[in-house]
């Protein structure tokens, strides 16, 4: 947004305003503090109406300065009769009104994101104290057959994120081409309902992380890594540090929140007792 608002001249905001306005008559001047709100408003609109694509507003497809000026109960004319008269002042300059809307513009602007980041990172807290792992530092390897029976983990689901990190090595005297690490929803039937790849490749160890949302009705995640065919030959994978966290929903963790906190109000007014 202010991207927009700092390529807005004075001249250009001025213009753009005196283009739609109507003559009316008994014209009354807007006093500074106001006046300064009103830009701001107005720079605003201006930056909205680019940002969204918005017809030109300075046509009459688009009157986007009427209305500001009526929510501070001021009219077209008003606005007009105000910017004739600063040239006339001596105390203040009209671009002085118009940096300072856009200096206060600024700071809220500076406010939003400082108090948007903390609700982030209560967004963030909440969902790791109620979050809890689901496994932890595990290890395969697969040096024969019979060992890729094994390369399966599989566990409950319920709403939230998965979020699985592993390192695998590939030796390249693995001769089985396109393998790869899959992520299988399943129902309570045990019909798969979606299905994520992570490929790999040959040679180094490399890292792996994937976050998993289970949509309503999905009870299982089945993880399979390598995901070897039948006609295989003799396998050389090694995962190591497998690491499963699970996170539920920022609703739900807050909610979570919100209990625990009233919980503790509820003890704290028995003891005050």
């Amino acid at each position: 947004m202010m991207r927009c608002i700092r390529h807005i001249t004075m001249a250009a905001a001025v213009l753009a305003v005196a283009a739609t306005m109507a003559a009316c008559g008994g014209p009354k001047t807007i006093p500074d503090r106001q006046l300064r709100q009103i830009f701001k408003d107005l720079f605003i609109a201006n930056a909205y109406v680019q940002s969204e694509r918005l017809p030109d507003p300075s046509r009459d497809s688009l009157d986007i300065y009427r209305p500001v000026l009526g929510r501070h109960g001021y009219t077209m004319a008003d606005f007009e009769y105000t910017l004739a008269n600063f040239s006339k002042r001596k105390s203040m300059k009209m671009s002085t009104v118009v940096d300072e809307a856009i200096r206060e513009l600024e700071m809220e602007e500076s406010v939003l994101r400082y108090q948007g980041s903390i609700l982030d990172t209560i967004d963030a807290r909440a969902q790791r104290l109620f979050g809890h792992e689901v496994l932890r530092d595990r290890s395969f390897e697969a040096r024969r057959i019979a060992d890729t029976s094994a390369l399966n983990v599989t566990f409950p689901v319920q709403p939230g994120i998965y979020e699985v990190s592993f390192f695998y090595r590939l030796d390249s005297l693995d001769r089985n081409r396109g393998l790869k690490t899959t992520y299988e929803f399943l129902d309570r039937d045990g019909s798969v309902t979606a299905t994520n790849n992570s490929w790999m490749s040959a040679r180094r160890r490399t890292r792996v992380d994937v976050k998993l949302t289970p949509a309503p009705g999905d009870s299982l995640l089945l993880i399979r890594f390598g995901n070897y065919p039948q006609d295989l030959t003799p396998p050389n994978l090694e995962i190591d540090s497998v690491n499963i966290i699970y996170k539920p929903t920022i609703e739900a963790a807050l909610d979570s929140l919100d209990r625990l906190m009233l919980g503790y109000g509820t003890i704290l007014d028995e003891w005050h007792r």
